[in-house]
């Protein structure tokens, strides 16, 4: 009997099937209190997250950020964590609730799971749409076990045998390390970077950091093989045609960021190029509802974002903070 069932009686299922599993879409039968409905089914949401990597709820009453706060702090049991080491921009809108990455509507965002560039990283995600954009703007998703599983053998037994050197210049251009580390004093960023074993160096007050972790995680509860890095996207070729007037101007090595291969070799074009593909093609889609709440297993569940036409808005938040050691 699926775990879902123990709340026939408050909800209708739907699913959103995919090759190698499904994503349950929960909708409330009748009217109900939202809030008493998480508090009571929580345990149960929970263990389905945890079995199918996603879970939607729609339809339920929740109409801003914060009905989205209560909902995610009833969810993760007051376990939100802020968000640190950033990488992309984002704004808070109230404690612990943020905006999705605030690219340019025509931006695709690739599939990742979220920090997993650094050695701490978020259990769980929520999102809550609070404005469906006009065209595209979906999220897509895909599962990282399969991904594990799809990729080359050769690819695969590289990065697993060599873990990812991750490479960031802060100056000019992408985020700045006062944004990144929510500070203005360098000795804070220093302490925070010893403290999470990040090695950097100071030249004046620009800011160069270097982090090595695992290209794969094995899953806590389903001991699963997950892919877990985000070597495409750090990698100066995600830039695609712009990378080399980038690389002209401030030469490889001052970048504002790349990916290498932990022990300093070079990452092969050709197997990102692989790991893209890979990606693409097990991507999930849904499209999205005003008042939608996405609940992701950030270990087993990747995200991205489509480009869009028109206004949207969708917040995030994170709980549950682990680190590489816990996992591996």
């Amino acid at each position: 009997m699926s775990l879902l069932n123990q709340l026939d009686e408050h909800i209708d299922i739907d699913t959103i099937p995919y090759k190698g599993g499904l994503i349950s879409v929960v909708s409330p039968r009748k009217r109900i209190n939202t809030q008493g409905f998480l508090t009571e089914s929580k345990s149960i949401l929970g263990a389905v997250v945890r079995q199918q990597g996603a879970l939607l709820l729609r339809r339920f009453k929740l109409n801003g950020a914060k009905d989205f706060l209560t909902a995610v702090e009833t969810l993760s049991g007051n376990k939100l964590c802020n968000y640190e080491n950033k990488s992309t921009p984002r704004s808070q809108v109230i404690d612990r609730i943020f905006t999705s990455t605030e690219y340019p509507s025509d931006a695709f965002i690739p599939l990742h799971n979220e920090n997993s560039y650094t050695h701490t990283f978020p259990r769980y995600l929520y999102f809550f749409c609070l404005k469906k954009s006009i065209s595209g703007g979906e999220t897509p998703l895909a599962n990282s076990a399969l991904i594990h599983q799809a990729l080359d053998e050769k690819v695969k037994d590289e990065f697993l045998g060599k873990g990812v050197r991750y490479v960031r210049n802060y100056g000019e251009i992408d985020l700045p390390w006062q944004e990144v580390f929510g500070t203005d004093k360098p000795q804070e960023v220093s302490e925070y970077c010893e403290k999470h074993s990040i090695d950097y160096k100071w030249n004046k007050n620009q800011l160069r950091t270097e982090e090595c972790c695992p290209a794969s995680i094995l899953h806590p509860d389903t001991k699963e093989d997950i892919w877990f890095n985000q070597a495409h996207l750090f990698h100066y070729s995600n830039l695609g045609e712009g990378a080399q007037d980038l690389i002209n101007v401030y030469g490889l090595n001052n970048i504002p960021r790349n990916a290498l291969f932990a022990d300093g070799e070079v990452i092969p074009k050709g197997m990102l190029d692989h790991i893209r593909d890979t990606l693409n093609a097990n991507e999930i889609l849904f499209d999205w509802q005003p008042g939608d709440l996405l609940i992701l297993d950030n270990l087993k569940m990747a995200h991205g974002r489509r480009p869009f036409e028109g206004q949207r808005k969708v917040l995030v938040a994170m709980s549950e903070e682990l680190t590489h050691r816990e996992l591996n």
